[in-house]
């Protein structure tokens, strides 16, 4: 049983080695998983490659992993980072607005606690969306599912099936991997769009206690995704937006280091304010 650090019982005594961090971790990311969250992930696992199928329906592609980049470039990539918000930080939304936080920092200490909440949010957000690109992928790629009346057929493009397998690995940003091996170009995709969308969560769940307005601190990884794409696209340089560093399809292929931009990106906004944001969340009028 865990004992008092001073061999005191009664309020606002901290305990020591209560839980393990990777159980605090398991347990915030099961209260995260509400019914909005299921209803949210389906949306984007179901329904973000079905109103991709619908919109190329009918057409006819040189490759399968050229289909598979249409059904998974769809108008949600847009509010990427408000649904990863929308996944990872509802459940610190609703514990900062009710202060929660208030009870909770005279039984625990706030930082690891508030780390812990970062860490699940990020987990509850990249999952829906490594599956968005994994799920497709399999279907589409390993398995060969054509959806609808569109078609693959390389001979319309004058092209035979090796050629068309070929110049499927000059598609796009990562699909260099392709070439080396599809199994290989699947996972590594399906987890950098994961790892984007837990940055996004992260971000947003930080600014939290960085920002004092609630709701402009979860637009914060908007403003930046957007912002950043905007800037750079009116510099006459698109490929080096977060929205087509995340989702390369529609681009032409860049080097496998490009993308290392919106990591960087998104990486240093997360540490900057885990470091300065937090440091002074002891403060922060609300959680007084």
């Amino acid at each position: 049983m865990a004992q008092p650090l001073n061999g005191e019982a009664g309020a606002g005594v901290r305990y020591r080695g209560a839980r393990t961090l990777p159980t605090k971790c398991a347990r915030s990311v099961r209260e995260v998983i509400t019914p909005l969250w299921i209803s949210l992930t389906v949306m984007i696992v179901v329904g973000s490659p079905a109103l991709g199928a619908a919109l190329v329906d009918g057409g006819a592609f040189r490759s399968t992993l050229e289909l598979y980049g249409r059904i998974t470039t769809t108008p949600l990539i847009l509010v990427f980072p408000i649904l990863a918000v929308a996944l990872g930080c509802g459940r610190l939304f609703a514990e900062v607005s009710h202060r929660f936080i208030v009870n909770v920092r005279v039984r625990t200490d706030l930082i690891p606690y508030i780390g812990t909440k970062v860490v699940a949010s990020g987990m509850a957000a990249f999952a829906p969306f490594f599956a968005l690109a994994a799920v497709p992928f399999v279907l589409i790629v390993a398995l060969g599912y054509v959806p609808g009346t569109t078609i693959v057929s390389p001979e319309i493009y004058e092209l035979t099936a090796a050629e068309a397998q070929a110049a499927a690995g000059s598609y796009a940003t990562f699909t260099q991997l392709y070439a080396v091996a599809p199994p290989l170009f699947g996972l590594v995709y399906s987890i950098w769009v994961g790892l984007n969308a837990a940055l996004c969560a992260a971000l947003g769940s930080l600014s939290l206690f960085a920002i004092p307005n609630r709701f402009v601190a979860l637009l914060v990884p908007f403003a930046t995704y957007f912002g950043e794409s905007l800037v750079v696209s009116l510099l006459g340089h698109p490929e080096y937006g977060l929205v087509y560093l995340v989702f390369p399809f529609g681009l032409a292929q860049g080097s496998l280091v490009t993308p290392l931009i919106a990591l960087v990106l998104l990486s240093s906004g997360v540490l900057l304010l885990g470091r300065f944001g937090l440091g002074g969340v002891q403060a922060l009028e609300r959680l007084t």
